[in-house]
């Protein structure tokens, strides 16, 4: 186990590792399609892909998948049955959009074709927004 780690008390037979360094901020993570990790950088205003190439199990690239987000928090995927289309959902501080995203790439297709699936109201103590698509 990593020595920054050894905080934790782990039950026998199980291990644990930092998967990713660096991050600003993170606060939600979710896995798309293929298995990379999506993450939420609130303050950077960011969404990050981190990829393990070689199958370690600690993130080998980090990618930017959309910048100049305010605050965004909650992710998650949705799979169009009819039209074969993965979206990819971020709550941000003041609304919900969604975002076409491939698979393949890792990336959201078109980044200025969302579309906005509700305004949430900025006001109030909490400023995050958890989303889940059911």
């Amino acid at each position: 186990m990593d020595e920054t780690l050894s905080f934790l008390k782990l039950p026998q037979g199980f291990s644990a590792n930092i998967f990713a360094k660096g991050l600003l901020n993170p606060r939600v993570i979710t896995f798309d399609p293929k298995g990379d990790v999506l993450v939420s950088e609130t303050k950077n205003g960011t969404i990050a892909r981190l990829v393990d190439e070689n199958k370690d199990n600690i993130a080998d690239n980090k990618f930017t998948v959309i910048s100049g987000l305010n605050k965004p928090h909650g992710l998650d995927f949705y799979f169009g049955p009819r039209n074969k289309t993965h979206y990819l959902y971020i709550a941000e501080t003041h609304q919900v959009n969604r975002y076409i995203y491939n698979p393949v790439t890792g990336q959201i297709t078109n980044p200025d074709k969302s579309e906005n699936i509700v305004n949430t109201p900025v006001d109030g103590r909490h400023f995050t927004r958890t989303i889940v698509v059911g």
